[in-house]
């Protein structure tokens, strides 16, 4: 039975950037059409916040208990205190819709249980992908396996690498993110893969329908990736005719067999004629593999203002006009019972730069410790344009691409090289992603 057609009234928790683009919308032809209306507003600091549309409060309980309020959007991110704000508004009756990939992805099992038990909604579309809509895309592969989930979902990391590509250093690529709003002073969650391993496990737990825990996915950043990498990468493979390769921060969730899904975050060289070798600059691809309709690809910018709004403001209009109908999103019952792979026992193929000591024995040395972990040497190659001086000693990038191992025999070949009196700083690992099958 449909409800009296009277506004639906809104809380909002947050007026960033998001915020202030759904308030945006609010205040415009197109809400009116819903007849949804926005009630209030609580931010951290009220009298920064005068110019706002609707009544500001500092205490979100104001909004969360107040039984007018039908639907909270919450918008402030981290999971502290978001996650108590989410958790409450769904035990007082209140549907959610939020952006906030870490809150979901940490206590998807939790939120769903108390937003079945209070029939409402949980909605969260603009935690992955921006305004590209894929959480509700990929709920309706229910009837159907997926195999793989391959993305970019990342917009700054991505866009970093885009600048990279062009001749820019890091620091360089890292400062016009900044200055164009894409990453934030503290970068840490996006270049070391922490923002993309939140919203991975989104993606997988509803892919593979078991819930995975977000600090148990393998992820590594691209704070290691240097214009070296950019090189070799763009030439990798032209010898044998190929087009050669780029570098992109990949979230992958790849199913092994009926129990089993690997789960990772990292960079890795994808061939240039791979699907999501074009998605450049701030924009975010994601590759769904499935059983029966093969290769999906979905693409769009990821993050920003209008495409988040965008997504958050879906989600509300499906939310209510559920709310008017008596109705509530079907809930995943997250049982399938997958568990993630042993990391340490992924096969990777990839390569292995060093700052090698040019002098006679050092090749030597440097393969003496790789053929003690069974590394087999598919290449190697040094690039001379890149040699250096450290301490009066020359330095060269010394590069060994290698067959598939175990990245525990990986990881333990590194640390020897590590500690080598022929190799300064770090030596990287960098993976050579395999082609979905499909491509």
């Amino acid at each position: 039975m449909k409800k009296e057609n009277s506004p639906i009234e809104v809380g909002l928790i947050g007026r960033g950037t998001v915020g202030k683009g759904v308030e945006e919308w609010f205040d415009s032809k197109n809400a009116k059409k819903f007849n949804i209306k926005l009630n209030k507003i609580a931010v951290a600091h009220p009298e920064k916040h005068q110019d706002a549309i609707a009544p500001v409060t500092k205490d979100p309980y104001e909004l969360i208990e107040d039984k007018g309020i039908k639907v909270v959007v919450e918008l402030m991110g981290g999971i502290d205190p978001a996650y108590e704000y989410v958790s409450s508004a769904l035990d007082n009756g209140k549907s959610v819709v939020t952006a906030n990939k870490a809150v979901v992805a940490t206590h998807m099992p939790d939120l769903y249980e108390k937003a079945e038990k209070n029939g409402v909604d949980l909605a969260y579309e603009a935690s992955v992908g921006g305004g590209i809509r894929i959480v509700n895309s990929i709920n309706t592969y229910e009837g159907e396996e997926i195999r793989e989930i391959v993305g970019i979902l990342n917009g700054t990391s991505n866009f970093i690498l885009t600048e990279m590509g062009k001749g820019k250093t890091f620091n360089q690529a890292l400062k016009m993110a900044r200055e164009k709003g894409f990453a934030e002073a503290d970068h840490s969650s996006d270049t070391g893969g922490h923002d993309a391993k939140y919203k991975l496990s989104i993606l997988a737990s509803l892919g593979f329908n078991t819930w995975f825990d977000p600090e148990k996915i393998s992820t590594k950043g691209i704070t290691d990736i240097s214009n070296i990498d950019i090189d070799f990468a763009a030439n990798h493979g032209r010898e044998n005719g190929g087009r050669g390769h780029t570098i992109k921060q990949l979230a992958v969730a790849r199913r092994l067999d009926d129990r089993i899904v690997d789960l990772y975050v990292s960079p890795a060289l994808i061939r240039n004629d791979h699907p999501l070798a074009s998605v450049r600059g701030e924009y975010n691809g994601i590759l769904l593999n499935t059983q029966l309709g093969g290769l999906h690809q979905y693409s769009g910018k990821g993050a920003g203002q209008k495409p988040t709004a965008s997504a958050v403001v879906a989600d509300l209009i499906r939310v209510t006009d559920n709310w008017m109908t008596n109705l509530t999103d079907p809930y995943p019952s997250l049982d399938s019972g997958m568990q993630i792979a042993d990391p340490g026992e992924r096969m990777n193929a990839g390569y292995i730069r060093m700052d090698l000591l040019n002098q006679p024995g050092s090749l030597h040395e440097v393969s003496g410790i790789m053929s003690k972990q069974a590394l087999n040497i598919a290449n190697t190659s040094q690039r001379d344009r890149f040699e250096h001086q450290l301490g009066g000693d020359n330095f060269i990038p010394d590069i060994h691409t290698i067959y598939e191992a175990k990245s525990n025999s990986i990881d333990h070949a590194l640390d020897n090289l590590r500690k080598s009196k022929k190799i300064h700083g770090k030596p990287v690992f960098i993976r050579i992603e395999t082609p979905l099958s499909d491509v």
